[in-house]
């Protein structure tokens, strides 16, 4: 493995041969990774800056490298994430967002086979709510302004997407690619095994580690 005095001057030569327009660029892709961690070829807002990264893959690589993350590349997923060398920068996430979590990549699962491989999987805000209630995990059932932190968390960190700031029962929620990196269980038993663990203290709340940093 290179060492990081390899990894600066890698990163060096390559920067000095960008323009200063990709030289901002870079800049704000990195700021975007950090502050996001996924960048998707099926977000719109991503797009341009998915091609930069595929242009641009070793010189990220060296940068990141130097602070001691690493840039993934996933080709199946088309997009690119981080990852922490040094278990630092984790997403703290609540028994609430946990369950919310796992349920979306449950229905991720059931939506992605019933349409096309170019299409959005979609879902509404209600559907969400529904599915979460069958689990029978939280009791009494949580309202919506529940779901409104929970979702808000996953869009910044590009798990879900929707349009405006505030979340009704009749929306439409993109559930991103990203969620089959952050929750990667192959089989969807699995999945369903790990909604089963939340039911142990009756719905109480829980601060867990996330599965990706």
């Amino acid at each position: 493995m290179a060492s990081r005095n390899q990894f600066v001057k890698a990163f060096n030569d390559a920067y000095l041969l960008l323009g200063e327009t990709n030289q901002a660029d870079f800049s704000r892709i990195f700021s975007k990774l950090m502050n996001q961690n996924f960048i998707l070829k099926e977000c719109d807002d991503d797009r341009k800056d998915y091609f930069f990264l595929m242009e641009n893959k070793e010189l990220f690589s060296n940068f990141f490298s130097i602070i001691d993350y690493e840039l993934v590349y996933d080709s199946g997923n088309h997009c690119f994430y981080l990852k922490t060398l040094e278990n630092r920068n984790r997403v703290r996430l609540t028994k609430f967002d946990t369950a919310v979590l796992l349920v979306l990549r449950r229905m991720y699962h059931s939506k992605r086979r019933e349409i096309t491989s170019d299409d959005k999987v979609l879902i509404t805000l209600d559907e969400l709510v529904e599915q979460i209630r069958t689990t029978q995990i939280f009791v009494p059932e949580k309202k919506i302004s529940a779901y409104s932190e929970t979702l808000r968390k996953l869009r910044i960190h590009k798990i879900v997407d929707y349009s405006g700031s505030k979340v009704f029962t009749e929306m439409n929620i993109q559930i991103l690619s990203s969620i089959l990196i952050v929750v990667p269980q192959e089989n969807i038993d699995e999945v369903l095994t790990r909604l089963e663990a939340l039911k142990v203290d009756g719905g109480g709340e829980e601060n867990e580690d996330s599965d990706e940093d």
